[in-house]
């Protein structure tokens, strides 16, 4: 008998929806006020990045091709025991946050897996190479329950643990909990904090959308920048082209859903709505 029925479908559309809001904010394509009391620019009048941005775009690319695999393969192709796919060396995306993040579809679909089995390893007991990803997963749990005692628990047992324990990755995983907690889930406002963090730090806005999309769902992703994703002007539809391998929303969407599908065992009744099926994860 599972314990989890999770509406993910909605969810991990708000995930990725998030994601490339927040990518698209930090790399200056959609706008943000830059100071409490400045008015947001129009989109192409300030496009220089944030300091917070992650200047490649090969993790991006990692995330699509991921998300397109789940449009043509099997459930069975993507078994709970094989390997997370990395790719070829040459091909792996570089940055902290960028590596961590760009196998993030693969990681959704085997998350109650996952966090079942690191729930007999603690973090604290975990190497500075392995706590991210262990982390990571059970950030992803904790804001996709909205489970603000076990993301605060995440971070008291980060902030016990000396500086010089925690890897920069993990570091900057701490920073985002703080930002997603301290805003209560709030994108906006989670996102917005990020990107006036001092020192900057990269990847801290992305993350921090990634963990608050996963809270909030998409109903609490800003309305001006979702409707730039769903009717992108040309020089946005450019930038989501080469970065994203997007062209607009309703494109990541169908690309989430399959992703949906692969996590439900493409367990969904026909002509019914994918969005108002509660399913079970699929856990052998």
């Amino acid at each position: 008998m599972f314990s989890m029925v999770s509406f993910r479908n909605s969810q991990f559309q708000a995930i990725f929806i998030g994601l490339v809001i927040a990518d698209a904010v930090s790399q200056g394509q959609m706008p943000w006020e830059r100071s409490p009391w400045a008015i947001s620019p129009a989109v192409g009048s300030d496009s220089s990045p944030w300091p917070g941005g992650i200047e490649s775009d090969r993790w991006c690319h990692h995330i699509v091709n991921q998300l397109q695999s789940c449009c043509l393969e099997t459930p069975q192709s993507f078994a709970l025991g094989l390997p997370l796919p990395d790719g070829p060396q040459q091909s792996r995306p570089t940055g902290e946050v960028a590596s961590l993040l760009a196998t993030s579809p693969m990681r959704l679909l085997k998350l109650d897996h996952l966090h079942h089995r690191s729930a007999a390893s603690p973090p604290s007991s975990l190497s500075p190479s392995d706590d991210a990803l262990q982390m990571f997963d059970q950030s992803l749990v904790a804001a996709l329950n909205q489970d603000a005692p076990a993301l605060a628990a995440l971070i008291h047992t980060m902030t016990d643990m000396a500086v010089a324990e925690l890897s920069p990755l993990t570091q900057t995983l701490l920073q985002s909990w703080q930002q997603v907690l301290a805003a209560q889930g709030n994108f906006e406002l989670a996102v917005g904090q990020s990107l006036y963090t001092a020192p900057p730090s990269v990847g801290l806005p992305v993350l921090t959308g990634i963990l608050s999309a996963a809270w909030g769902g998409e109903n609490s992703l800003p309305i001006a920048q979702r409707q730039l994703l769903e009717t992108p002007n040309q020089s946005l539809r450019i930038w989501l082209s080469h970065r994203w391998q997007l062209t607009a929303a309703a494109h990541l969407k169908k690309l989430t859903q399959a992703l949906w599908r692969q996590w439900s065992g493409n367990a969904v009744t026909q002509g019914v709505s994918a969005a108002m099926i509660a399913v079970q994860p699929v856990i052998a």
